[in-house]
């Protein structure tokens, strides 16, 4: 017997209606209008309002009335703290290294984030709240990719949206009120009244926003440079006096070289016509003292010589007048003032009676003299360009040193100096060098010289003039202690001394297989705080040796040696060339290396032949929990020669225990000891437990402030760093790649700093005499005594006598070398 009651009964469609028609849902159906009843419409109730409503008798539990407001991403001060905070809180956070890296277990560093292969999104805190991760799409996932990308850990990266609709039906006395609900844009967002108010649309002008647009477009059409090319553009916009022949691309090699050719040419020229030009008004001067009734004649003979000589050097007059008119002072400014100088006085005795009766001399020889010098100088320093664009254009490799760039490297490597902005030297190969002219013709002393001294010199020239004309009361007196003041008080031999001192330490350079572009290389290395290289710069790899070995548990020596030399020379440290003088240099012996890993301060571990080894300090084998004989005789030992232990472990055993010596490479010592005598830190990377800071000061005789072995994480930073290659570098200072000549490239760019000072000094020195002696003549003994032939003189001597100097000084330095 079937019972009804469980079987559901089933409704037609006409009784589903008359049922909807009947509970008030559907309106009735009628075939005319008068069958409808008019209904009156009931009033609309009030939406029930869910949120709490204000109730000010309600006393809550705050002591403070003082309400207080976050400043947004204002630091909160912490009083008694130090102004170091920010670096110390840098130097504190330690990066936790990865120890085991490989694919089944890939090791995972939390406070980086990194893992071999993959990387780390944020995971949604809302992961486990089931629909309410939806709230916020932008709320960013975790996602784990390991190795290869063929396994991963991910926490399910799609976030399934459930659309839905918050409808409320609350029940009072019986009664249903219904909920509004507001419309909105997504319906997986709640929202609520007075939040969806929509932003107002700024009106904007479409004819400027077009216009603004071109700009920022012709901007960046004229900024836009292929990759290998420089745009030389002053700040003001006017376009460098290299710019138009810069080494942009390797297709500009023999555009370049043409342009140094011709420059070069050009500077010889004008030097050899101006040095026989003054020689030639020297004797034009010496004739006019004893030919009075043709002084007319050789005034302006004087002055023709003068102006042809100017004539030949024409472009370097130009831009000393250039230069004088915006009160940017070059070294080409001061022999424009020295020529005008000379030639105002030739006109002011031209239309003076017997111009030469109170024994004045003509000064034409002098200005034109120091003329001359000054292209030497500037051959002399075309000569030398034209030297290092061959070597950066005979297609060997080329490695710039610079700055690091890329502000985390440079900060993970520098983390333990706490340097608010670290300018870590380094070196890293490029395939093409940039700036080369411009970086090559900058930053001269003598143009430095020249920005102080010609407008002093000038106006103690006009003053001296003026006093001689107030005593003497007489012209040609007066312009001719005016002239012979600026002849003798100009920078006129500082651009032979600054390119001489350039050109000695270049072609040195080059010798060594280094190339340093010009005196900015100076204040780049000047500039810098800090110096990074590899401990092999320190240690020489021909010295060093294992005074001692001493096994444990009957461990065969020769297999212990093997062990320690595998995993030293695969390292690739100081310890890796010592061992290999022990093997004579046949690798092929050793066996293969899996997973070697550098713990930070404490030694190398690895895999050979599925066997654990480690090779370290004692500390290595303790965190291994690898238990130490007790090796009494070799501490009496170590106590004795004063070696370092090095420790081996095999399959979590003692192997044995080796006593290193290490020799330290001499001509790189002093070139660090130079490089941190000029307040630069030396950051060495290091996978060596017995390289740390009290032994790498102890054996470079320096102080132990200025050295850091950086740590095992940022040991990898900076090998990841040197590894990669860019595609332009700026032209500083370039190298072959080896350690050597990096730091002697860096070493000769420092030492120019005592060479810059000597010759400043030896300038203002020169130029405080010539004046004196001017002064003395002109006010004491007369003017006649002050002759074309005595200028000379002065200005020779001056010459030769820093010249020798600096040769002297570099002489000596590379004795002490």
């Amino acid at each position: 017997m079937i019972d009804d009651r469980k079987t559901p009964r089933k409704w037609t469609l006409e009784e589903i209606d008359e049922l909807l028609q009947d509970s008030g849902m559907l309106p009735r159906e009628s075939n005319s209008p008068e069958d409808v009843e008019e209904v009156a419409p009931s009033p609309k109730k009030s939406p029930f309002n869910p949120r709490p409503s204000r109730n000010e008798n309600i006393k809550h539990r705050i002591i403070s009335e003082k309400v207080e407001r976050s400043d947004g991403d204002a630091q909160p001060q912490v009083y008694g703290s130090f102004v170091s905070e920010k670096y110390r809180e840098r130097f504190s956070d330690k990066t936790e290294q990865i120890i085991a890296k490989s694919e089944e277990n890939p090791a995972v560093s939390l406070k980086t984030g990194e893992i071999p292969g993959g990387a780390f999104k944020t995971k949604s805190n809302f992961m486990k709240t089931g629909d309410f991760s939806s709230v916020n799409k932008n709320t960013p996932q975790k996602t784990a990719v390991v190795g290869d990308g063929t396994k991963t850990a991910v926490f399910d990266n799609e976030i399934h949206q459930k659309t839905s609709v918050l409808r409320s039906l609350a029940s009072t006395e019986s009664e249903d009120y219904e909920t509004d609900i507001y419309d909105a844009e997504d319906d997986a967002q709640l929202t609520f009244e007075g939040f969806n108010t929509p932003d107002e649309i700024e009106q904007v002008d479409e004819a400027q926003v077009e216009a603004e647009l071109l700009e920022k477009r012709k901007e960046k059409v004229s900024s836009f440079a292929i990759p290998g090319e420089v745009t030389q553009v002053d700040t003001d916009g006017s376009q460098k006096l290299y710019g138009t022949d810069e080494y942009r691309t390797s297709d500009d090699k023999y555009k370049v070289k043409y342009y140094l050719k011709k420059k070069k040419s050009s500077a010889f020229i004008g030097a050899t016509v101006s040095f026989v030009s003054s020689f030639l008004l020297m004797i034009i001067s010496l004739i006019a003292l004893n030919a009075y009734e043709f002084s007319t004649v050789f005034i302006l003979l004087s002055i023709a010589v003068t102006a042809a000589s100017g004539a030949v050097n024409f472009s370097f007059l130009a831009d000393g007048v250039k230069a004088f008119k915006d009160f940017k002072f070059n070294k080409n400014t001061g022999c424009f003032i020295a020529v005008a100088g000379s030639l105002i006085q030739c006109l002011v005795l031209l239309f003076c009676e017997n111009p030469f009766e109170t024994g004045v001399s003509l000064f034409c020889a002098s200005s034109v003299f120091a003329l001359g010098l000054n292209l030497a100088g500037e051959y002399s320093e075309l000569k030398r360009i034209s030297d290092n664009f061959d070597y950066i254009t005979d297609g060997k490799d080329l490695y710039a040193i610079n700055y690091i760039a890329d502000s985390v490297v440079a900060d993970e490597i520098a983390k333990g100096l706490m340097i608010e902005q670290p300018k870590v030297l380094s070196s890293q190969k490029t395939e093409f060098p940039l700036k080369f002219i411009e970086l090559s013709r900058k930053n001269y002393p003598s143009d430095s010289i020249a920005r102080k001294l010609i407008p002093l010199v000038t106006g103690v020239s006009v003053f001296v003039g003026v006093l001689v004309l107030v005593v003497s009361k007489d012209i040609r007196n007066a312009v001719a202690a005016f002239s012979g003041c600026i002849c003798l008080g100009i920078p006129y031999f500082s651009t032979v001394a600054d390119s001489f001192a350039i050109s000695k330490t270049s072609k040195k350079l080059l010798n060594k297989g280094a190339m340093i572009s010009g005196w900015s290389a100076l204040k780049l290395c000047k500039e810098s705080n800090a110096l990074a290289v590899d401990s092999r710069a320190v240690f020489d790899k021909n010295k060093g040796d294992v005074s001692g070995i001493h096994p444990f548990y009957d461990m065969n020596p020769d297999e212990a040696i093997i062990y320690a030399a595998t995993l030293t020379i695969a390292s690739g440290g100081p310890a890796g060339n010592i061992f290999k003088r022990v093997i004579v240099g046949d690798t092929s012996m050793l066996p293969q290396v899996d997973t070697l890993t550098y713990e930070d301060k404490l030694g190398l571990s690895a895999w050979i032949y599925n066997r654990r080894v480690l090779v370290g300090s004692k500390d290595l084998l303790i965190n291994h929990n690898v238990e130490i004989p007790d090796i009494r005789i070799v501490k009496k030992r170590l106590e004795k020669e004063g070696g370092y232990p090095l420790y081996l472990a095999v399959d979590g055993k003692a192997a044995a225990v080796f006593i290193l010596s290490y020799g330290v490479d001499e001509k790189n010592r002093k070139s660090l000891r130079t490089i941190e005598k000029n307040s630069i830190s030396l950051l060495l990377r290091s996978d060596d437990a017995n390289i740390t800071d009290s032994m790498v000061a102890e054996k470079l005789m320096l102080p132990q402030s200025g050295v850091k072995v950086i740590s095992a994480v940022s040991g990898e930073t900076y090998k990841s760093y040197i590894k990669e290659s860019t595609t332009a570098a700026d032209t500083y200072l370039l190298h072959d790649g080896s350690l050597k000549s990096f730091l002697t490239a860096v070493e000769c760019a420092l030492s120019l700093e005592d060479i810059m000072n000597v010759i400043k000094t030896l300038q203002v020195t020169a130029c405080g005499i010539g004046i004196a002696v001017v002064c003395v003549l002109s006010l004491v003994s007369g003017l006649y005594s002050l002759n074309a032939f005595l200028l000379l003189l002065l200005q020779s001597v001056f010459t030769f006598t820093s010249t020798l100097i600096i040769s002297g000084g570099f002489a000596f330095k590379n004795k002490k070398r």
